[in-house]
């Protein structure tokens, strides 16, 4: 509710418990929905510690590298927690805890570097289709495209969050393999078109000579 009101729309939120449609199955549309998200928010409890679906949709987050954010709603043992949450700083949002504050400090994680993040997500989201059509060249980057993947993967650091996965990188580096493959072919179209055409030009010298 806090995040509708303060400029999230129903659209950009997707929540587990909410946004599954009926008898669909659970783990595709957990996959589906954390894929396509720039951050994924997990409300910490001691049933949540406890629960294996709570720890399936943490494996999916964590395998495709997503920007996490813990946020505890009831106390718990942080050794009960997964590493890749109980590394990170967890914002507090239990009824003894200043609500308003807790948010702010929430919005302002989620607005790091949205760029990066986005574009994080689109790739993620390309590399998936690729890697799913048999890595069907089709599907590949070009262009400004690929320019733009390049760019945005020589930023990558050990402080940019999310990090590029390695499907990504596959993805991106068999975008320019093909690249360079399809320049190759092209120039040499251009160099056979070329000979074609000088060793017309002379044999149409030669004619004329010869009628002359």
């Amino acid at each position: 509710k806090a995040l509708y009101e303060n400029g999230y729309s129903s659209e950009s939120v997707w929540v587990d418990w909410e946004d599954i449609p009926a008898v669909s199955k659970w783990e595709d549309e957990i996959r589906k929905g954390i894929e396509k998200a720039n951050s994924v928010i997990f409300i910490l409890s001691p049933d949540w510690a406890a629960s294996r679906e709570c720890e399936k949709e943490l494996e999916v987050a964590a395998e495709y590298n997503k920007r996490l954010f813990p946020i505890v709603w009831q106390n718990v043992d942080p050794n009960t927690i997964r590493p890749e949450l109980a590394s990170l700083n967890w914002i507090f949002f239990r009824e003894t805890d200043n609500f308003d504050e807790a948010l702010q400090k929430l919005f302002a994680a989620l607005k790091t570097d949205l760029g990066w993040v986005a574009q994080h997500t689109e790739l993620l989201s390309r590399a998936n289709e690729w890697d799913a059509k048999r890595r069907d060249n089709g599907y590949l980057l070009r262009g400004s495209e690929l320019q733009n993947a390049e760019a945005w993967l020589s930023q990558a650091s050990e402080n940019k969050q999310p990090r590029p996965t390695p499907l990504q990188n596959e993805y991106i580096f068999a975008s320019r393999k093909d690249d360079l493959r399809r320049q190759r072919r092209t120039l040499i179209g251009v160099s056979i078109a070329m000979i074609v055409s000088i060793a017309l030009a002379i044999a149409a010298a030669i004619s004329g000579i010869e009628a002359l």
